[in-house]
């Protein structure tokens, strides 16, 4: 019995990771916004990106997929980054117009990807997603380090805008990609 307990828990992990970078995310957004704590935003958020860097890590090395975590390890990345989008606009690093053009990228290369999932035909993130996931991630860091740590090094709001100029050119071109690889596997 205790052999089964061992695989059961280690299914639990990865998805117990997923449902605490949600939280993590809320905690994240009340700190940020109604504590205005930006150290400790700063670092939940860093937390939280460690936890998808885990989970991701473990349900690969084990081979621990769930149907849990295919549709919500997903979503919980998405509402990160999101979030802190919207707090890296409201705090003026990026335009609202980014936000808009990064989240309808992301919300439609979901849908697609859960389209073509169901017809049994898996879309793999190319290259470009790739950078351009890492590049927003270093955006944010950037603009979360200079909001709390950092805000006497004045070129770091200057970064993070040429870093999600950049996001939002890859943004649009790999979701062109996307469903272009599309086109290609239904034809």
């Amino acid at each position: 019995m205790g052999k089964y307990n061992v695989i059961i828990d280690k299914y639990k992990v990865p998805n117990a990771l997923t449902l605490l970078r949600i939280l993590l995310t809320i905690s994240f957004l009340i700190i940020s916004f109604y504590y205005k704590l930006y150290l400790l935003s700063f670092i939940v958020f860093l937390i939280a990106c460690l936890t998808d860097v885990l989970d991701g890590h473990l349900a690969r090395k084990y081979k621990l997929i769930t149907n849990f975590g295919k549709i919500w390890d997903p979503l919980a990345d998405k509402i990160l980054v999101i979030s802190a989008l919207f707090a890296l606009f409201v705090w003026d690093y990026i335009y609202l117009w980014m936000v808009i053009v990064i989240i309808i990228r992301e919300v439609l290369v979901t849908i697609l990807r859960a389209v073509m999932t169901k017809k049994n035909i898996y879309l793999s993130a190319d290259i470009l997603g790739k950078i351009k996931t890492m590049l927003q991630m270093i955006g944010i860091i950037i603009a979360l380090a200079h909001k709390s740590l950092l805000n006497n090094f004045n070129f770091l709001p200057v970064i993070v805008i040429i870093v999600f100029y950049i996001v939002v050119v890859l943004a649009i071109v790999s979701g062109i990609n996307y469903f272009t690889n599309m086109r290609k596997n239904i034809l």
